[in-house]
């Protein structure tokens, strides 16, 4: 019992309160109530009247229709200009730009604004009549009579968004500021999907100079460079830019003066679901630079070569003297392959090191494993034990008897032939003979 006049004693402490509020005012009910019952009438009304459903209208329809009627404007009401103004290849066309300047009030409209605005991106730089677009954009931006967050963004940089130069605007903008090119897309509500999003990016990836700035530590030698492979070279820039953006790295001539950097190009290229090993993968490298590709290869064949000599044959100087003079060859390779044995495989691959031997092949050897250098016509065959001399064969030759470079299992005879003037014997001071052999045969450093 006590709570419910407590209950109520809330109740009329409440209406008190609020009889107070500076917000309270007296209502007539009469009115009130007349005004109820004209909109229950309404309703009344409209029980018995049947719903007419507009239907969704096609922009390309709309098109079709409109130019049945040779473009006449009297066609198009507000629903058909929002409808043209919402895809991409009717917004852009010459006869929608010209309606909408006469209709002069569908612009002020946020739907049908946005949407010309979206299509313009979409297909920036191959309207037709750009430049007289652009002009009714920035036109009715300037005179939009609402209030817009979005609208006023695009109103107060339309110098830079509206005009035949906004990708390289972008890019410059974005580069300045170490922006990441896609962030600065996002920014200014440019989809990442369209024309303008497009050139923007291959815009950034031609201008970005990712050489140091310093020759300080590794970390900053390569500073630049993860920017360019985590922001630049992005999986939405086309292909072609990619190409063109690594080959000119591969063959600057910085590089060649920072290990760190032409290592973190190296990775990078390897890794690249449109790149990796040249050997493996040449219709990637369909696109590249030649000279680019040339110098690739050298660079993985050098860390081949060490490679070789350092994890699969026993360290001592005889093959340390062995990996010195292939070292000073890297430059003339232009292919290679490694062999492995039965032994080697088990090795390395206990010790996770086969990912450090790109594209490897097999030998039916217990314990000896090859490396083979390709120079042109030229290919030479090194055995990782003593015993074995380096053999020399006529590329066509050895593809004919072993197998092409990109074989994955070889036979270990094969790999060698009977002992001739085309060997080379590891033995004494066998370098200088060896360099000789190699030049009569048009192989030099």
């Amino acid at each position: 019992m006590n709570t419910i006049s407590e209950a109520l004693r809330l109740i009329n402490l409440q209406n008190e309160v609020q009889s107070r509020s500076l917000l309270a005012f007296a209502v007539d009910s009469t009115k009130e109530c007349k005004r109820l019952g004209a909109v229950a009438s309404d309703f009344a009304s409209r029980l018995s009247q049947p719903r007419v459903v507009k239907s969704s209208l096609d922009p390309k329809q709309v098109w079709r229709e409109w130019s049945s009627r040779k473009f006449d404007s009297s066609f198009l009401d507000a629903r058909r200009l929002k409808m043209l103004c919402s895809d991409a290849e009717t917004a852009t066309q010459p006869e929608t730009a010209t309606a909408l300047r006469r209709d002069g009030e569908a612009l002020k409209r946020a739907g049908c604004l946005f949407g010309l605005i979206s299509s313009y991106f979409v297909r920036w730089g191959t309207i037709q009549q750009q430049e007289q677009l652009e002009a009714l954009i920035v036109n009715s931006l300037k005179s939009y009579p609402h209030r817009n967050p979005i609208i006023t963004h695009f109103r107060d940089h339309s110098a830079a968004l509206f005009t035949k130069v906004a990708a390289q605007q972008l890019a410059a903008t974005a580069i300045e500021r170490r922006q990441p090119p896609k962030e600065c897309l996002y920014g200014f509500h440019i989809g990442i999907a369209t024309n303008l999003a497009s050139s923007t990016l291959s815009c950034a990836a031609r201008v970005f100079d990712p050489r140091p700035i310093s020759a300080g530590m590794a970390m900053e030698q390569t500073e630049r460079l993860k920017f360019a492979f985590d922001h630049i070279y992005v999986p939405e820039l086309a292909t072609v830019e990619l190409q063109a953006a690594i080959s000119k790295i591969i063959v600057s001539d910085w590089i060649e003066k920072y290990s760190n950097c032409r290592e973190a190009v190296r990775q990078f290229a390897l890794h690249h679901k449109d790149l990796g090993d040249p050997r493996l993968h040449s219709k990637n490298w369909s696109g590249m630079d030649s000279n680019a590709t040339a110098r690739f290869l050298q660079w993985i064949a050098k860390e081949s070569i060490v490679f070789f000599f350092n994890h699969v044959l026993p360290d001592n100087n005889a093959n340390r003297r062995r990996k010195d003079f292939w070292l000073r060859y890297a430059g003339a390779v232009t292919d290679f392959q490694v062999a492995l044995s039965e032994q080697d495989y088990r090795r390395l691959s206990a010790t996770s090191r086969l990912k450090d031997v790109p594209g490897f092949g097999r030998v039916d050897h217990l314990t000896t494993s090859a490396f083979i250098l390709r120079f042109g016509q030229v290919t030479i065959v090194e055995f990782s034990e003593t015993g074995n001399a380096a053999h020399a064969f006529h590329s066509k030759v050895f593809d004919g008897k072993a197998g092409s470079l990109r074989s994955s299992f070889y036979t270990f005879k094969k790999l060698k032939h009977e002992a001739d003037e085309y060997r080379i014997l590891h033995l004494a001071e066998w370098e200088y003979n060896a360099r000789q052999k190699l030049a009569g045969w048009g192989v030099r450093p």
